[in-house]
């Protein structure tokens, strides 16, 4: 969840913060390993989504806008959760919508490796694991708590996709802040105001609340890794 979070959207998708080609490098294999695509890809379709939010180009809409029963909007919310990823326009990376990024080939790379690389990261979480609770008594041939880390990562992204716009204003982007999302998210429930000032790096600022997604990235600038924090 961290990895999408720092990696994918606040970095690559909206330039919340400056980091070095090397550490961009890592910020890359880091978004690859958290099973959501490659870096570009991620970026591209979430540059449409604040572009056309909630209207009939958004990649992830629950289509809120439009009148409906609650059927019907249940289905438009399980779209916007997973659905969309299944259809053909929504595979491709728009260049256009990643000039800048688009440029450098090692993320281009990234992209391409990206189910490679998340099974790396999650074999390497469970071996971590593991090696972890074995002295508090864990048997080895018991399911890994890690085993669960990457469907839970994904499904609170998702969650926020669609949960975080189902209940919204019935014009315009319905985005919402959702707390408790926020809390067990790493910030990424702070997403109406995420939505009124989507470069800034820190989704909690106006309503004041905890995220925990910024607090990594203070630690990067801290540590001279990151720069020109929004």
């Amino acid at each position: 969840c961290l990895c999408a979070n720092l990696a994918s959207h606040r970095y690559f998708s909206h330039h919340s913060f400056r980091v070095s080609r090397p550490v961009q490098l890592v910020l890359g294999i880091a978004s690859a390993s958290s099973g959501q695509g490659g870096p570009l890809w991620w970026a591209s379709n979430h540059t449409e989504h604040h572009r056309h939010c909630d209207q009939p180009h958004d990649p992830h809409s629950p289509g809120v806008n439009t009148a409906c029963s609650r059927t019907q909007l249940f289905f438009q919310v399980v779209y916007a959760h997973v659905l969309w990823m299944t259809r053909r326009r929504h595979l491709d990376t728009d260049v256009n919508n990643v000039p800048q990024l688009a440029s450098h080939p090692e993320l281009w790379l990234c992209d391409v490796l990206w189910p490679r690389l998340t099974d790396a990261a999650l074999d390497l979480l469970h071996n971590a694991t593991q090696a972890a609770l074995m002295p508090l008594g864990w048997r080895p041939d018991l399911p890994s708590p890690a085993v669960d880390a990457l469907p839970l990562a994904l499904h609170l992204t998702m969650l926020v996709n669609s949960y975080c716009h189902a209940w919204g204003p019935s014009s315009g982007c319905a985005a919402i802040d959702v707390p408790w999302l926020a809390f067990i998210g790493g910030g990424a429930g702070w997403h109406s105001g995420h939505h009124d000032d989507p470069r800034c790096a820190n989704h909690g600022a106006i309503k004041r609340g905890p995220d925990a997604t910024y607090g990594v990235i203070c630690v990067l600038e801290t540590l001279g890794l990151a720069s020109a924090v929004r």
